[in-house]
């Protein structure tokens, strides 16, 4: 449950899912399309692709795949794009699985790293 910002007439403080009233399963789905996202930009870097070479070959526009990568698209969308790319099946299965460790690794990759269970806090504005 969200709670007041002392000294912040009409901020409250909470996770994301509580601000947002997520539940736990609505949460993890999108977590797993973040995670594949984050696997399509990889994998395209590492294989040496642009975004406009990826979207030619999944029939999509430049544009549709930057989208893609930031996880704006369907986990159908972000398979096809890993696969697409070379993925095997069982590179889709490493990354659904790898959650907590997953994000640790690719912390050290660039993105800012946080203890296990941990979850990103936030303040919002809103009337009560």
């Amino acid at each position: 449950m969200p709670r007041v910002v002392a000294g912040r007439p009409g901020w409250v403080e909470g996770s994301v899912e509580e601000l947002l009233g997520l539940t736990p399963e609505e949460s993890a789905l999108i977590q797993l399309r973040l995670d594949l996202a984050h696997a399509v930009r990889v994998r395209r870097e590492r294989v040496g692709m642009t975004q406009a070479q990826l979207a030619r070959r999944t029939g999509s526009t430049q544009p549709r795949v930057a989208r893609l990568e930031k996880g704006d698209a369907s986990l159908e969308a972000l398979a096809r794009a890993l696969l697409v790319m070379g993925a095997r099946r069982a590179e889709l299965g490493r990354v659904v699985a790898r959650g907590i460790a997953g994000r640790t690794r690719l912390a050290r990759a660039g993105r800012p790293e946080r203890a296990a269970g941990d979850r990103p806090r936030a303040a919002s504005r809103t009337r009560r």
